[in-house]
């Protein structure tokens, strides 16, 4: 017996037993070497079983005469773990009208998950698919990654078997933002030992202060992280990156954007504190973001130097609403009751105030003491000579 035709041998020792009932039963086998070709008939031989070898290892193929043997093998025996063979399996289950609507649903999340594992998850895994009462199994490897695949929630859910692929998948895949995966990585960074005390408060942070950020944040459905021994950040498709630093013994929790886009999105979605310190530096921020439009930078620098050059008690009563390329973006300070509106329209911008009644005194007092002051400097002047003491002009 050649080596080729011990290995095809051998191939189908192995593979032949793991046949349901309905292809050992009913099967044609051929084995095939260059030297050699062997045949092997069961019942009506109706399953035809290729066993052959090609220039780098022996193959096993079988030809399945009925849907239901298809159906069979599929149930009986794990298939292959592969983005290819999962295609082929669903491509294969649509033809025969066996892909039930839950199936679908189960290859489509597979399809949409499986290809963003990391290799040490990919070449090592055992992906079982649940839907309408049938199993079906696909593994790569010695298996040891369990993944699960189902209608419930959540439908993609892997078993890491050891801390290094945790990590590996934490940090090379996007990592959904629900509050439900977070727990998850929460509860994960607890259990595995070896992970330090800096990535585990770092990931507890963002995990506290996330869900207080605004709505246009919050909708973000996932983001990339990445740690560096004291820097976690969190990084979405677009331009927002949350950062967690530790140092000096505690976390630090910063979110930052690159586009102004994103930035009048956070401003927009609640109102703003108002103060000329604020003010200066919502600008400086817009600064040094990307795709600035210049009328905003325009409507920013009116909208800076009109509200600190009123009075303090306007300032600290007031809302400042102004309007830039798309939407408002609404300042305010105390109760309101001070109106300052601020818009781009026909090329220039424009700039109104609306002021109470006590601002309104305000400025008339202010007027009349700046108005009647060098009036009652001129009458009194002559007599303050008059007043000054002996000793002060012997001096």
């Amino acid at each position: 017996m050649t080596l080729r035709l011990r290995s095809c041998y051998k191939l189908a020792l192995e593979k032949f037993p793991q046949e349901p009932p309905c292809v050992q039963d009913n099967a044609w086998m051929v084995i095939e070497t260059q030297e050699t070709k062997l045949m092997f008939v069961s019942g009506e031989g109706e399953c035809e079983i290729k066993v052959f070898h090609t220039t780098e290892s022996p193959q096993y193929e079988v030809r399945e005469p009925t849907k239901d043997v298809y159906l069979a093998r599929l149930l009986h025996q794990p298939q292959q773990l592969s983005i290819a063979n999962l295609k082929d399996v669903k491509t294969r289950l649509e033809a025969c009208s066996s892909l039930t609507k839950e199936l679908k649903i189960c290859f489509e999340e597979a399809l949409k998950e499986f290809p963003q594992e990391p290799e040490c998850v990919s070449i090592n895994a055992c992906l079982l698919i649940h839907g309408d009462g049938m199993k079906l199994r696909f593994i790569s490897g010695e298996g040891e990654c369990e993944i699960t695949v189902s209608t419930g929630k959540p439908h993609y859910k892997v078993k890491e078997p050891t801390k290094d692929v945790f990590l590996e998948r934490l940090f090379s895949r996007s990592q959904w933002l629900s509050k439900q995966n977070l727990q998850r990585i929460h509860n994960g960074l607890a259990s595995w030992e070896g992970i330090s005390t800096e990535l585990r408060s770092c990931f507890d942070i963002f995990q506290e202060k996330f869900p207080n950020e605004p709505a246009c944040i919050q909708e973000i459905p996932t983001m990339n992280m990445k740690w560096d021994g004291t820097r976690l950040q969190f990084l979405s498709d677009g331009d927002l990156t949350v950062t967690i630093t530790w140092q000096d013994g505690k976390p630090t929790y910063e979110v930052n954007t690159k586009t102004w886009t994103m930035y009048r999105k956070i401003l927009q979605c609640s109102k703003q504190p108002l103060s000329t310190e604020n003010l200066e530096e919502v600008r400086s921020k817009v600064r040094s973001l990307q795709k600035v439009p210049n009328k905003v930078k325009d409507v920013l620098n009116v909208a800076v130097e009109k509200f600190s050059n009123e009075p303090r008690c306007l300032r600290e009563n007031a809302r400042l609403v102004m309007e830039c390329d798309v939407g408002e973006i609404v300042f305010t300070s105390g109760k309101e009751e001070n109106r300052v509106d601020v818009c781009f329209t026909g090329g220039k911008v424009y700039s109104n105030v609306k002021e109470t009644i006590q601002v309104k005194i305000y400025r008339a007092s202010l007027y009349i003491l700046r108005k009647l002051l060098p009036i009652f400097w001129r009458r009194v002047q002559p007599f303050l000579s008059c007043c000054i003491p002996v000793s002060k002009v012997a001096l």
